[in-house]
């Protein structure tokens, strides 16, 4: 599963556009499709001007990313017309973009912010509790000084 990098940027695109969804958040209440026009990562794939060796390419990188089975291509008089992800293969992109999935990513940033806010309470608590040795220290002095005083 050796995929080149323009490959991956429909990959990529995908997944973003899925990680975006009210689907990936569970909130969905009808079955979404996540699509691309081929001119989101090959930007002259609709020109008349673009080179045909460069487009054959292309149309040959997407054949091989739909025989693997991770995208369904559209075609519309004899062009590609949409790149559809499909919804079963979500954990073959995270593996071949060898990336971590959002939620996940966002779990271990708030235990990150948990252990921090843990480590300032504990301080907290340790400058409070000085604080009170500091001001019961000072109501000591401040007793024993009117003490004097008053002989």
């Amino acid at each position: 599963m050796g995929y080149n990098a323009v490959q991956k940027q429909v990959l990529e695109a995908l997944l973003d556009q899925y990680e975006r969804s009210k689907t990936y958040q569970g909130e969905n209440k009808v079955i979404q499709s996540f699509q691309i026009p081929p001119e989101k990562v090959f930007p002259d794939y609709a020109s008349d001007y673009a080179d045909m060796d460069q487009i054959r390419d292309f149309e040959a990188w997407m054949r091989e990313l739909e025989q693997d089975g991770l995208i369904t291509i559209r075609y519309g008089s004899g062009e590609i017309r949409k790149l559809t992800a499909d919804p079963e293969s979500w954990d073959l992109y995270y593996e071949v973009l060898q990336r971590r999935d959002k939620l996940s990513l966002q779990q271990d940033q708030i235990m990150l912010y948990q252990r921090y806010l843990g480590m300032r309470t504990r301080r907290m608590k340790k400058w409070i509790l000085r604080q009170m040795e500091t001001k019961a220290q000072m109501k000591m002095w401040m007793w024993q000084t009117q003490k004097i005083q008053k002989l």
